[in-house]
């Protein structure tokens, strides 16, 4: 109730620091006298002031709520659990890292939040660099600016890019939650994940209001720290103290008030034809094609390498960030550049790498080749021996048959004895000439894939001689320099990436 009671007064002040602050604006828009400029300023400063107030205001209620809804939580878990949950004990490392999580999501959402009104503000400046390379006018107020397409980019994107921020906060006690509710029920303990994400909540909660604190703080003071140069402190405008302080108030604007524009000036700079048709060749060249697929393209063709380059004006005819990276590519991928050098050495080596994989798996599968045709072949021999023993024995068994018919002839045997010798033999037989079957039917069934192997076999022999003669033709890969070259290509990607990125966006504004 005594927070509430003083509601009023925080609102005033509260809308004092907007309103100065546009009544700045409206003045130096308006070209107002700089005496009057002056005034607003002064009323801008205390207006900072009122709002960095008026946010410790709103940083103290915040606190307050969460710790009402803390004790709300606790309440509500014991009530569905059925179990007492009065307190968090952070001396379980469950419940700690819980807490550890919870300090940790406020600095991963403050940098998202930043990045966020960092990427919305640069679509602005892009629309503004636009807005000036189309209507010159603007900047002697001959033509109006469309302020509408400004607005509508920050409400946009300003709600696109929030979005991962906002899941993260809501994401984040979710999965804590349900993670650690499933390791609580295998080690029995019920609460665990209600009490991983109470930790989890008041660790965030007080790490949130420390870092809301210091970014409020931080900010108004940065910018009040720069309106005082400008009134002629430390030498004014245009000194070294106030372009340190007007970088300073624009990277902390992201930090106290995410919600806030940063406003940005833009210089238009004025690009010669021949410049712009140089660039405009270089980007068309370059522009679909990554690091690795210029440098082979470059490489293969040493007259476009030639051509790429030729014809350049005087670094004095482009922007100094142009210039600069065009420079960059220039010494990337020049004729005869250590980098085209280094990429070379480096492509060699990975052929070299890739041409004994080949060489290697060409070895590997003539010898599982050679290993299946040498038992397919002991096999076939196992089985021809085999053939050939059954044969023997039914010659014998012929032989036998033939010396008892002799005696029954000759009257040695009697019917009796002769038909049980007979009976005998003739299983014998049968079975002779049934496993003769049966192994001329795994040599007719084996003999194709014998044949298969055979040709395969050849085929392979000559695939390992292929690649061995292939990685015998490389030159030696065993080159010194191995790790500078890679750290060295590392660095080019990323300044060629970089380079060519700069001169897309500064085509895409070119008339």
């Amino acid at each position: 109730m005594g927070m509430l009671s003083t509601a009023a007064y925080v609102l005033t002040m509260d809308m004092f620091g907007p309103i100065a602050d546009n009544a700045g604006g409206i003045v130096e828009m308006s070209q107002q006298p700089e005496s009057v400029r002056e005034i607003t300023d002064i009323l801008d400063a205390v207006g900072n002031t009122m709002k960095a107030t008026t946010k410790g205001f709103a940083i103290g209620s915040a606190a307050l709520a969460s710790f009402l809804l803390f004790s709300a939580y606790m309440d509500e878990v014991a009530s569905l659990a059925q179990l007492p949950f009065k307190e968090v004990d952070i001396a379980i490392p469950e419940v700690f890292v819980g807490g550890l999580l919870g300090s940790m999501l406020i600095f991963l959402f403050s940098a998202w939040a930043c990045s966020a009104v960092g990427k919305t503000a640069q679509e602005v400046v892009n629309e503004v660099r636009r807005q000036f390379i189309e209507s010159p006018g603007i900047m002697n107020y001959k033509e109006k600016p469309d302020y509408g397409r400004c607005v509508a980019i920050v409400a946009s994107a300003s709600l696109r890019e929030m979005i991962k921020p906002g899941a993260l906060a809501i994401i984040s006690p979710m999965a804590a939650g349900i993670i650690f509710r499933i390791l609580g029920h295998a080690i029995g303990q019920a609460l665990l994940g209600a009490k991983v994400v109470a930790a989890m909540l008041m660790f965030a909660t007080v790490a949130g209001i420390l870092m809301a604190l210091f970014l409020n703080t931080a900010g108004g003071a940065w910018d009040n720290a720069k309106k005082y140069i400008e009134t002629g402190a430390l030498g004014g405008k245009g000194s070294e103290y106030h372009k340190a302080a007007v970088t300073g108030d624009t990277s902390i604007d992201p930090m106290a008030a995410p919600a806030e524009a940063v406003s940005v000036g833009v210089a238009a700079t004025k690009v010669g034809p021949a410049a712009m048709a140089y660039i405009r060749r270089v980007v068309a060249a370059l522009a679909d094609k990554s690091f690795d697929e210029a440098c082979d393209h470059l490489i293969s063709d040493n007259d476009q390498t030639t051509d790429l380059f030729a014809d350049r004006p005087e670094p004095t005819f482009l922007p100094s960030a142009v210039a600069l990276a065009m420079n960059t590519l220039e010494e990337l991928l020049r004729r005869g550049s250590s980098t085209l050098a280094a990429y070379e050495r480096e492509a060699i080596r990975y052929m070299s790498v890739l041409q004994k994989e080949k060489a290697t798996d060409a070895m590997e599968n003539l010898r599982f080749v050679e290993d299946v045709t040498a038992r397919l072949d002991a096999t076939l021999a196992e089985r021809a021996a085999r053939i050939l023993a059954v044969r023997a024995t039914m010659g014998e068994i012929h032989s036998e048959l033939a010396a008892v018919i002799a005696r029954l002839a000759d009257g040695e045997a009697g019917w009796a004895e002769v038909a049980f010798s007979v009976r005998s033999l003739v299983r014998r037989l049968a079975q002779a000439e049934e496993s003769e079957a049966d192994l001329l039917t795994t040599v007719a069934r084996m003999t194709p894939a014998f044949v298969y192997f055979l040709r395969r076999r050849e085929l392979s022999r000559a695939r390992a001689d292929a690649e061995m003669a292939a990685l015998e033709a490389i030159p030696d890969p065993d080159m010194p320099g191995h790790l500078e070259d890679v750290d060295l290509l590392c660095d080019a990607e990323e300044s060629y990436e970089k380079s060519i990125g700069v001169l897309t966006e500064f085509t895409a504004k070119l008339p």
